[in-house]
């Protein structure tokens, strides 16, 4: 039986002056369209201004701007660091002028989602014509912030970070309000209304705060700083967390690939027979789209370490020494995962179970240096070990890695949430 794919356009407003951003942009659509997008029955097109330029023929570009349809897009994206772009018959650039029609359009039939992004990186600006280009992005600046449109960045990773997740809240809020795509806004602070929840100012249920502080990191137990307060969820997700999420979105129902299908079989085989255990199966993407769902994200691995060994740079969450009975490990002879709250004397120090066995668990972070790869950015962190796995690798420090879109019986995640108003990390 044929599958619905619902198609998204998505139209790019970026002057010269940051091209890196461009292809970002190409870049995280492309791996969306991969990964997450599939899984709820969606397709993003990207259109961009300048690759519908001839580079022999300078048209007008009202033609253009009409020919984009810009007023029928879904999402529109602006990216904007010193120049603001050159001046039309309509308005003082055409980054302005794309603007005011997506605006316009939105105000009127709540499309295309808005999704503007300012550079904060320094630049020696002493041209006159430069200086007037940077003011022209300033004042542009202060008007949409009274709209509370935009988000502010300082590095190409950190615009990726937040590109990266601001579409994916988009694509999972059309997919759980059955398909309408309808915009909501993101602040300068980067608060926005996720896929069906909010942001909250107040800690969700049964996470654990990690306190700011100093503490001994790594195999040499190095002393390193956290300076701010954030919360890790007390237990891994489990499989009826992650159901009521597929439930919830679509997520993964709508995929039309056999070996997608395959897993969402053993995650549902999984959730009827071991609710209380962790989630596995479930790829970095996956497990990044239901922590945006939730609100919350993953951790940085220097947050996970912190929240498994405290402070004193212990080599497990309960202690120096092993202890089988604290954990499920290889030594533990279950061969499977085990309910999350099964093991209350293997707690961290600041009251995490499972940070030790049952389940190795994805982290934000991209390794240094992959396992199976030569490529930089190939290959995602995870921590904390597996039900397989001896007492050797159950040590707190130990990580290991795996490419972003494999799925593992003993691989699962936990989420970590700070406050709206913080942009860490």
């Amino acid at each position: 039986m044929a599958r619905t794919i619902t198609e998204l356009k998505v139209f790019l407003a970026s002057p010269s002056d940051v091209s890196d951003e461009r292809m970002i942009v190409g870049e995280v659509i492309a791996e969306l369209n991969r990964t997450i997008a599939p899984h709820l029955g969606l397709l993003i097109r990207l259109i961009r201004w300048e690759d519908m330029v001839p580079a022999i023929e300078r048209r007008a570009q009202q033609v253009i701007l009409n020919q984009a349809e810009l007023d029928m897009s879904d999402i529109f994206i602006g990216v904007l660091w010193n120049r603001f772009g050159t001046p039309t018959g309509e308005a003082a650039s055409g980054t302005k002028e794309e603007f005011n029609l997506a605006h316009d359009s939105w105000t009127q039939h709540q499309i295309p989602r808005i999704m503007l992004y300012f550079c904060q990186q320094p630049a020696n600006l002493v041209k006159k014509d430069e200086l007037e280009q940077k003011l022209a992005v300033l004042n542009f600046k202060e008007s949409v912030s009274k709209r509370g449109i935009y988000r502010e960045y300082k590095t190409p990773e950190e615009f990726e970070a937040g590109l990266r997740q601001d579409l994916t809240h988009h694509l999972l809020n059309i997919k759980e309000n059955g398909n309408s795509l309808k915009s909501t806004t993101t602040s300068s602070s980067g608060n926005q209304e996720q896929a069906g929840r909010r942001l909250s100012d107040t800690p969700p249920d049964k996470m654990v705060k990690i306190a700011a502080t100093k503490f001994l990191a790594g195999r040499a137990a190095m002393e390193t700083t956290l300076d701010y307060d954030f919360y890790i969820d007390e237990v891994p997700v489990t499989n009826r967390n992650y159901i009521h999420f597929l439930e919830a979105t679509g997520f993964m129902v709508h995929h039309p690939g056999p070996e997608i299908r395959r897993a969402l079989q053993y995650i549902l085989s999984a959730a009827r027979d071991r609710p209380d255990h962790p989630v596995t199966m479930v790829t970095w993407y996956d497990a990044q789209a239901y922590a945006m769902w939730m609100g919350k994200r993953l951790p940085t691995s220097l947050e996970w370490e912190r929240a498994a060994r405290g402070c004193d740079g212990r080599q497990y969450p309960w202690g120096n020494d092993f202890d089988h009975l604290r954990c499920n490990s290889h030594e533990s002879g279950i061969k499977n995962t085990t309910p999350v709250y099964q093991y209350p004397n293997g707690r961290s120090p600041d009251g995490c179970y499972d940070m030790s066995g049952n389940v190795f668990e994805w982290v934000t972070d991209w390794a240094d240096s992959p396992r199976f790869s030569s490529a930089p950015n190939s290959e995602k962190i995870n921590h904390g070990a597996s039900y397989n796995r001896t007492a050797h690798d159950l040590i707190c420090w130990y990580k290991e890695s795996d490419p972003p879109d494999l799925r593992m019986s003993d691989v699962g995640f936990r989420c970590v949430w700070t406050p709206p108003d913080n942009n860490i990390p």
